[in-house]
């Protein structure tokens, strides 16, 4: 079964004769020298250091390389030039047919001044130590910074550089000029066109290809070749996928070739221009799916909302009592990364593949930021104020979460000074956040006080009723027996209801059919009776 198809077209160029290469005894012009190493010993191939490593092997300084890259939205022509839209690998891997329209040649394809090309291309090792690239690759930058890791201009000696086209000199852009949509990789794993892996989890271990005596630190550091074994899962299914928001970084420009754009399920206050922000709004898809709470137990059943926090939190006409201890509790909870511009020089230390950990500050890695409950509330607060609701629980993805210190007028700046952070670690907390909110609660617990009267005749026909414990004079009507105390009503659909039609199908065959109102499947049920006594 055939399940892509690619076509690829390298322009003519003049090239570079390659030559023969040799090294001691051993001469590179054939495949096994090239990937069984220096002789006698064969050496173990990663990447980096010198004369032993793949990429002094792999590719000489004698051969000459040239490929092609993912195209951006400027076109496949090979002639040197910028694109910034270039590289989004889900513009290829979404496509089940992809033309050769959606690669461009390397931006040192053609060569300058007359010279024959010798390289043009972007290899890179999987994993490294030291330099992970291969002789004669040059690559771009993901996010707009000047320098990265500890190396000269461009990526140095950094293990674990995002792959971008060299094209790109100062970050990756969305067709319409806006920042482009990337992702942060899990641990130490390069950034870049991703589709949100969940996160399966890590444990630290005490292991090395070698003599099994080096630890290896969860998702960071340690043996590029050794990861946590199969067995038992590490996180729980929603704990992977809490919400539909996981969704996020699903590209939405890949029919219409608009690299680096994918759903927007964040407020992204730095970017008004986003095509997430349209209308209908991104966020809004995840209303199609449902989360039910089942930690620390089953408690949502079928179209019900227990155990959900309303987000529409004031109560009217009593605007003066404030319903935010729900909100305070999710939210307090709740953390989320954000890394600085300025990290670019340490961000994503090399895994050493002999378990070295020198030259690696551990205690330089915490970008976590808690959130300011009362200041995140204020906007909530606004809107209220303004006479707005939320009508989707999918609308705290427009809410800013401000971390202390900050403001929600001041999260503009804020994430104008954190660019290394991805799509989809700006959208995590808001994943997290969505399946335990909610703004159609069914569940009240109502409180009653109930008391059974007698009244004298005269008063039953006046139609009044007069209190005995009234200091009035005259006679008093009587109170025979009192009940206090509360009832928890779930209003709930039947999933079962042979009434029930079939939504997908009804919707298709008459969509204005009053059968798809479901208001009218909702049942009520006592789940709960609580007598107050005394």
């Amino acid at each position: 079964m055939t399940v892509q198809t690619i076509v690829l077209n390298f322009p003519t160029g003049t090239f570079a004769m390659p030559t023969s290469t040799v090294s001691g005894t051993s001469t590179y012009n054939v495949n096994t020298a090239r990937f069984t190493g220096m002789s006698p010993t064969p050496t173990l191939q990663v990447a980096g250091g010198t004369g032993t490593g793949i990429n002094s092997f792999l590719i000489t300084t004698n051969d000459t390389v040239v490929g092609v890259q993912p195209a951006g939205s400027a076109g496949n022509d090979p002639s040197p030039a910028g694109d910034a839209t270039a590289g989004d690998y889900r513009m290829i891997a979404a496509l089940p047919n992809v033309p050769a329209s959606r690669f461009r040649a390397h931006n040192d394809y053609m060569g300058t001044g007359g010279v024959p090309t010798q390289f043009a291309h972007g290899l890179m090792t999987a994993g490294a130590r030291g330099a992970p690239l291969y002789t004669g690759a040059k690559m771009g930058k993901l996010a707009p910074v000047t320098q990265y890791m500890t190396g000269t201009a461009g990526w140095g000696s950094v293990a674990n550089p995002p792959y971008v086209p060299s094209r790109v000199t100062n970050g990756v852009t969305r067709a319409d000029g806006g920042p482009g949509d990337w992702d942060t990789g899990i641990g130490n794993s390069p950034d870049g066109a991703y589709m949100n892996k969940p996160d399966e989890g890590d444990v630290r271990l005490i292991c090395h290809t070698f003599d099994q005596t080096i630890t290896r630190y969860p998702y960071l550091l340690g043996s590029i070749f050794d990861q946590a074994p199969p067995g038992a899962p590490y996180f729980s299914p929603n704990r992977q996928v809490p919400s539909a928001l996981m969704f996020g970084s699903i590209p939405t420009g890949v029919q219409r070739m608009r690299p680096w754009q994918t759903l927007l399920f964040h407020p992204r206050p730095e970017d008004p221009s986003h095509p997430g922000k349209a209308s209908p709004r991104d966020h809004l898809i995840a209303d199609l799916f449902w989360m039910p709470v089942v930690e620390p137990y089953a408690i949502s059943q079928p179209f019900a909302t227990a155990g959900k926090i309303n987000l529409n939190y004031q109560i009217l006409p009593f605007t003066y009592i404030k319903r935010q201890t729900g909100l305070n509790a999710v939210m307090k909870a709740t953390q989320f990364l954000a890394i600085p511009t300025s990290d670019s020089t340490t961000y994503k230390p090399s895994a050493r593949d002999h378990g070295s950990q020198e030259n690696v500050n551990l205690a330089n890695a915490n970008r976590r930021r808690t959130i300011d409950v009362p200041a995140t509330l204020q906007a909530f607060d606004t809107k209220f104020a303004n006479g707005a609701i939320f009508k989707s629980a999918t609308e705290i993805c427009e809410m800013d979460l401000v971390p202390p210190g900050e403001s929600v007028s001041s999260m503009s700046s804020f994430w104008n000074n954190n660019k290394l952070t991805g799509d989809n670690l700006r959208e995590k907390p808001y994943v997290d956040i969505y399946p335990r909110v909610t703004t159609k609660s069914n569940t009240y617990t109502v409180h009653v006080c109930v008391q059974s009267v007698k009244q004298l005749p005269a008063h039953a026909n006046a139609g009044v009723f007069i209190d005995p414990n009234s200091t009035a004079s005259g006679p008093k009507d009587a109170i025979l027996g009192e009940y206090r105390g509360s009832t928890t009503l779930e209003r709930y659909i039947d999933p079962n209801d042979p009434s029930l039609p079939d939504f997908a199908k009804l919707t298709v065959i008459d969509p204005t059919n009053s059968a798809l109102n479901i208001d009218q499947y909702y049942k009520f049920r006592v789940i709960g009776t609580k007598r107050f006594a005394p």
